[in-house]
């Protein structure tokens, strides 16, 4: 049972919710995060994990309306605040994936972050890595995704040099 009065009981039902998503038993971690929100609706994080676990369901339709719910009544200072650590928690969720090598899943989610933020460079970078693995890419995704153009407008872009090499060696 998801308690707001106690920090114990919080960490433990938030232990045992990402024990579950770990172990891919989403409903039962739906449903703490779901009785968690209930509890404590202002804790933007349960909506982003929740979120999650719907997309890693297959619903993808109500995973965004879930986040999409909590970022609505925010200001654009907060909205933007809010929108990193979402994305925080799905390049997670996909890094976590790529090293279960779930390739499909961890390609689904960073779609899903670049949808929240076409630009993130270091996104793109593992969308194009994940292309090499699924052995879809076409050659065309550098161009699609604006890769290179986003380098020459901003050589002071926040970018994972490891990665890019990665990629290159592949391309």
């Amino acid at each position: 049972m998801v308690s707001s009065d106690s920090s114990i009981s919080t960490y433990s039902w938030q232990q045992e919710a990402n024990q579950s998503l770990r172990n891919g038993n989403y409903a039962k971690a739906a449903s703490l995060y779901e009785q968690a929100i209930t509890s404590e609706p202002g804790k933007r994080h349960y909506y982003w994990q929740l979120g999650l676990i719907l997309l890693l369901q297959g619903q993808e339709a109500e995973a965004q309306t879930t986040w999409l719910l909590a970022i609505a009544d925010g200001e654009p200072e907060e909205v933007d605040i809010w929108t990193q650590e979402l994305i925080e928690v799905l390049a997670t969720e996909a890094n976590r994936q790529t090293s279960l090598e779930e390739y499909k899943v961890a390609w689904v989610i960073r779609q899903h972050i670049r949808e929240i933020n076409p630009t993130e460079i270091n996104n793109l970078l593992c969308l194009i890595d994940l292309y090499f693995i699924l052995e879809t890419y076409t050659g065309e995704e550098l161009i699609e995704f604006g890769i290179v153009d986003q380098l020459k407008a901003d050589p002071l872009i926040e970018l994972d040099l490891d990665l890019l090499l990665h990629i290159f060696k592949k391309y």
